[in-house]
C-alpha cells in the first residue's frame, strides 16, 4: 500500500495488545455469535461509565484485544484518512 493513502500497513498487522473496558453483563451474556450489532469496548473506565449507566449494577470487566489477522484490507480513499495511534488506557 502506498504511503499517500494515509495508512501504514504495520500499524494494522503488528500484534499489539490493547486494553479496554466493558460492561460485565455484555461480556458474560452478549459476547456471542448471535449478537449482530456488536458490543462496545471503551478505552477508559470514565468513558464506559459516561456511556453505560448500567455498570453500577452490572459491573465492569477489563479486556485485552489482540489483532489476529486482517480479514479485509482497508480502502481509505473510500472512507477517509485514518490516523492510527497507539494509546494507553486511563484507569
Amino acid at each position: 500500500m502506498s504511503k499517500d493513502r494515509g495508512f501504514r500497513r504495520w500499524n494494522l498487522v503488528k500484534k499489539i495488545v490493547k486494553v479496554g473496558y466493558m460492561c460485565a453483563t455484555d461480556y458474560n451474556c452478549e459476547l456471542n455469535p448471535d449478537v449482530i450489532d456488536g458490543i462496545p469496548v471503551f478505552s477508559t473506565i470514565k468513558a464506559l461509565k459516561k456511556k453505560r449507566k448500567c455498570v453500577e449494577e452490572c459491573g465492569i470487566v477489563k479486556v485485552k484485544i489482540v489483532l489476529d489477522s486482517v480479514v479485509q484490507e482497508p480502502n481509505f480513499p473510500k472512507v477517509g484518512k485514518c490516523e492510527a495511534k497507539e494509546w494507553e488506557p486511563e484507569d
